[in-house]
């Protein structure tokens, strides 16, 4: 059983969209779950949206078909008046015809099977042929036992590594509902380059953040690059 970036408001420390950071500044690459976001968070339009891919994903294989999403207009109640429809400003992504992980949206995008790697158990890492890529933790000391560490999370193949998002944790002293999580939800290959994407998540107690990494965009020497990520906070 995977589990699904779908569903709820949660998680985050930023407000914002989708932001595409592809190699090629005419590539735009969108990502988005289902569930309901505030209306700033994804720029897909009210309607029928066409052009995105579902990723689905089950224990033993991976695919990509084509999506339609249908994005409703909805009441935000951190922004809107409930009892006038015309200020509703939150948008709501369903998909009926797919169980999915993610939708994605670029160019050179292809329906069919795609190869996965399996996942570690604590969703640090995954094992890709015989190489085995983990999320390796590097933390400062923290200035008082009630001040969480301020981490930088690399990504290493146990001979390099590079790094891929800053992080605030607890010590261990202290646990604080303001530290956030990260996890990898999906590895396999996206792009078909015989190279391992993923998908991570960063969650915090009010909030989430969705970023597509992709092997085919990696600088000289990285592993991958972070292409499309996706904001949603609950208020």
């Amino acid at each position: 059983m995977h589990k699904s970036v779908k569903g709820f408001i949660v998680v985050t420390l930023f407000f914002g969209g989708i932001w595409s950071h592809a190699a090629n500044p005419s590539e735009q690459i969108q990502i988005m779950s289902t569930g309901q976001y505030h209306g700033d968070e994804i720029t897909a339009r009210f309607g029928i949206v066409r052009g995105w891919f579902a990723l689905i994903v089950s224990d033993k294989q991976a695919e990509l078909v084509p999506s339609s999403p249908k994005i409703s207009r909805v009441f935000d109640p951190v922004v809107d008046d409930e009892e006038i429809k015309s200020s509703y400003s939150g948008k709501l992504v369903e998909d009926t015809q797919h169980d999915l992980l993610l939708m994605i949206k670029a160019s050179w995008l292809k329906t069919g099977p795609i190869v996965q790697a399996k996942l570690t158990e604590n969703r640090q890492g995954f094992a890709w042929n015989d190489i085995h890529f983990n999320m390796v933790h590097v933390c400062g000391k923290a200035s008082s036992k009630d001040s969480l560490l301020q981490c930088k999370v690399e990504l290493s193949d146990g001979k390099s590594r590079q790094f891929i998002i800053d992080t605030a944790e607890p010590n261990q002293d202290y646990s604080d509902e303001f530290a956030s999580t990260v996890e990898i939800v999906w590895a396999g290959d996206i792009d078909r380059d015989g190279k391992p994407d993923f998908i991570l998540l960063n969650t915090h107690y009010n909030g989430e953040n969705t970023q597509l990494f992709l092997s085919s965009k990696a600088e000289k020497k990285n592993f991958v690059k972070s292409v499309a990520r996706v904001y949603r906070v609950g208020c």
